[in-house]
């Protein structure tokens, strides 16, 4: 059974040795790939590891449903610089699927398979038709989340129309499969395969060397991400604010995570 880490080697194998020339990328077209092993769905290669901590914030931003880049910014300022009024990201998918579109998404999925567990119709839409699609800085990269139950377990597929390996899938399967986690959760079911497909899955050539690494990283750091925590709205509440109302530097607020036990590290 693959697991994340081992997937992250073997994408970064695929991209260097079958990856074609486009602009400044290379690129695969039309990629798809399976991970069965949700368990632990946040990578732990030490040479992606300083990038975890982002990808913990990114999660609790997604799961608050807020899209003000003040809050993501504590992070990292990738948000800010491609926000199009410098307050709000287009892409923030927590916000689109609880909010934009003036009901959750998410809770439509549940009772849709609560009411029909064979459903071809529990999906969870990100990227909508929009005017402004080409003239923004900042269009969505995922098309759709399909769930579905096969086997008594809860499956789901990702549709994208584009993704970075480096800054979009490290931290979008990790959100993709929490929702997963999620959802089967409150169906009372066990998680099945997560499937992932991109029309264009690439890598920056800023990136290359970062893939390299990824590649021939043999060492992983000994760490759990409990995330599972952030699914109760009193603990996602107190780390919101901490974030928005004590924050002191990332260091610090790694420091607040292994405290409350959202991460732990063991020998």
């Amino acid at each position: 059974m693959i697991e994340i880490n081992e997937l992250f080697k073997e994408l970064a194998n695929e991209l260097s040795t079958e990856g074609k020339q486009v602009g400044n990328t290379r690129e695969i077209l039309n990629k798809q790939f399976v991970l069965n092993d949700l368990e632990n769905n946040v990578l732990t290669l030490k040479c992606r590891h300083n990038a975890m901590l982002y990808a913990i914030g990114e999660l609790i931003w997604y799961w608050s449903g807020r899209n003000d880049v003040d809050f993501i910014d504590h992070f990292s300022k990738f948000w800010r610089n491609i926000s199009d009024d410098g307050k709000t990201a287009n892409s923030a998918y927590g916000y689109i699927i609880k909010y934009k579109h003036g009901f959750d998404q998410l809770e439509c999925v549940i009772n849709e398979l609560k009411r029909n567990p064979d459903s071809r119709r529990a999906i969870i839409n990100i990227n909508t038709p929009s005017m402004y699609r080409m003239v923004t800085r900042d269009t969505q990269c995922t098309m759709f989340l399909h769930y579905y139950i096969r086997d008594n377990k809860l499956c789901s597929t990702a549709t994208m129309r584009s993704n970075d390996f480096i800054k979009g899938l490290t931290f979008d399967i990790t959100y993709f499969t929490e929702l997963q986690k999620y959802i089967a959760h409150r169906l009372g079911l066990e998680c099945g395969s997560y499937t992932h497909f991109d029309t264009s899955f690439h890598t920056y050539d800023s990136d290359r060397e970062l893939v390299d690494k990824i590649l021939n990283e043999t060492e992983e750091v000994k760490v759990k991400y409990h995330t599972e925590l952030l699914w109760n709205k009193e603990f996602l509440d107190k780390v919101i604010d901490k974030v928005d109302n004590h924050w002191i530097d990332k260091k610090d607020f790694e420091q607040y995570c292994i405290d409350i036990g959202l991460i732990e590290y063991f020998e």
